[in-house]
């Protein structure tokens, strides 16, 4: 037999709307906003933390990762592709991540020497449909293969390691990074 005790949650819910599909914290330390993609509602929620006021942003596709690049600018990944936008929410056509039209970003994160890690996946989930890529400037680079549902991309402190999950078959992987 095995007892699973559970803990009432004892913090804060930042908000109380529920989204079916979530994804792509990032905090931007410079504006102290803390931004996510309702992926399903088309939307980019926008939380000042030090106002408690949410914002959401409507968007003309599927967005699942945004990178700050700097006070007035950042980078959304999204189904049809990258995008710049400026402070004022003007979004402008950057780049393609991939050809496979019935593909969409699902996760990312910056590493700590700025390029963009950004994983794809298939709009139905199809297993090893997607893929993570590697984006630095203008130069978008396949780093990985024949993943499903792309995760967790982090880092180690230093850079030196790389980690993704691909949530379909539950693997986690480590690489090396130099």
């Amino acid at each position: 037999m095995c007892v699973i005790a559970t803990e009432s949650f004892k913090g804060k819910a930042l908000i109380e709307d529920r989204m079916e599909l979530g994804e792509g914290p990032t905090f931007d330390a410079l504006s102290g906003t803390l931004y996510w993609f309702d992926i399903l509602g088309k939307s980019l929620c926008a939380y000042d933390v030090e106002a408690g006021v949410l914002t959401s942003h409507a968007l003309p596709f599927l967005g699942s990762v945004l990178a700050i690049i700097d006070e007035k600018r950042q980078l959304i990944a999204s189904d049809q592709g990258l995008f710049l936008r400026d402070s004022g929410g003007k979004l402008t056509a950057y780049a393609p991540i991939e050809t496979k039209p019935e593909n969409r970003s699902n996760d990312g994160r910056v590493h700590p020497s700025g390029a963009l890690w950004i994983g794809t996946m298939s709009r139905t989930a199809e297993t090893g449909a997607g893929a993570i890529y590697h984006v630095a400037g203008t130069t978008i680079t396949k780093m990985f293969n024949a993943v499903s549902i792309p995760n967790g991309i982090c880092f180690s402190p230093d850079g030196s390691v790389g980690y993704f999950n691909d949530s379909k078959v539950n693997h986690m992987m480590r690489v090396e990074l130099d």
